[in-house]
């Protein structure tokens, strides 16, 4: 371990430390989006794009900072296994808690038919790419992910991006954009000192995070993969559960399953792309037997869950949340 790492010799310490780490992502991000949103009004920009694009993506910050740290100091089993158990608790509890809170998630045709099929075949490909790429062995017990997938998923997400760009400029016109009065007491320079000041608290977070997680991995000899895919995925999807809960409970389902799906698709593109390109990741059997698979699983369920009335109600609701349940006591039995 570096001089620098933010742990202790001390178990209590150092549980104090995750937890002042996990405040602290949560809080730079919610600057960091709040003043993003205030900049793209100010220009403006379309709600729309604003949802899926600042508000999906800045609600995945910590997974990005923490991915970043992670990568840096080579440990590739964190940022792995923190993208693939966010997504997997974005859908199966972030979503599903929605749904029970308020009823049940209507989800509208356009996202069923473009949206969450893009999503579904995304982490099918992660998958392909884990697997089969670099080393073109099906069945053997790791999986490898290398730069040039780092920069493939990287293309994937700027394609991406275009494509909701595309789409939402026809709307934007149908749309009156609300933008920020001039006359008021509106600071552009404080909202962009507040961007730059959220990052940095944001990687500060990340920096708390891995290195108490490595330090209890190395004490307990749990593999850092299924902390990751639990405890830090479960902190760093708390952004998406304030803002998916509080779309719902709105009546804003758009902007709830908006949050959700665009989170997902940014962790598997964006954050890991990045942390592949910037070191290569070397995937463990449980990774692409057990939690790869349940990923795709609760993609496909969210595809399949809306039928013809597009409606996601409480009951399957509660099968998502049963299938996060039984992720995690897989997760836990590991560490034991």
């Amino acid at each position: 371990m570096d001089s620098l790492q933010l742990v202790t010799s001390n178990i209590v310490v150092n549980i104090i430390l995750f937890i002042i780490g996990l405040y602290v992502l949560i809080k730079g991000s919610d600057w960091f989006v709040s003043a993003a949103s205030r900049i793209a009004k100010k220009h403006n920009i379309s709600e729309i794009v604003i949802g899926l694009t600042i508000v999906s993506i800045g609600t995945s910050l910590p997974e990005l900072a923490t991915n970043i740290y992670a990568s840096i100091v080579n440990q590739g089993s964190i940022s792995l296994g923190n993208v693939v158990g966010s997504n997997i608790a974005n859908i199966c509890l972030v979503l599903a808690l929605g749904g029970i809170i308020t009823g049940g998630i209507k989800v509208s045709r356009s996202i069923l038919r473009s949206d969450i099929v893009i999503l579904v075949l995304t982490f099918i490909f992660l998958l392909f790419l884990t697997v089969f790429t670099d080393k073109f062995s099906f069945g053997a017990l790791s999986g490898y992910l290398g730069r040039i997938d780092g920069v493939i998923l990287l293309v994937i997400f700027s394609c991406y991006m275009l494509f909701v760009m595309k789409n939402s400029s026809s709307l934007k016109k149908k749309e009156k954009v609300d933008t920020i009065n001039a006359d008021s007491n509106y600071s552009e320079f404080k909202d962009y000192m507040l961007l730059i000041v959220g990052m940095i608290i944001i990687f500060i977070g990340a920096k708390l995070l891995v290195d108490n997680i490595v330090w209890c991995a190395v004490r307990f000899h749990v593999p850092k993969s299924v902390i990751a895919a639990s405890v830090i995925a479960f902190g760093t999807s708390v952004p998406e559960l304030a803002v998916t809960i509080t779309g719902a409970v709105k009546g804003k389902n758009d902007l709830a399953l908006g949050n959700v799906i665009g989170s997902c698709f940014f962790n598997i593109t964006g954050v890991l792309g990045i942390s592949v390109c910037i070191r290569p990741i070397i995937a463990s059997s449980s990774m692409i037997y057990i939690m790869m698979p349940t990923m795709i699983l609760a993609s496909l369920l969210l595809l399949i869950f809306p039928g013809k009335q597009g409606f996601i109600n409480r009951k399957k609701s509660v099968i998502l949340l049963i299938i996060y349940a039984v992720f995690i006591a897989y997760s836990l039995k590991s560490m034991i």
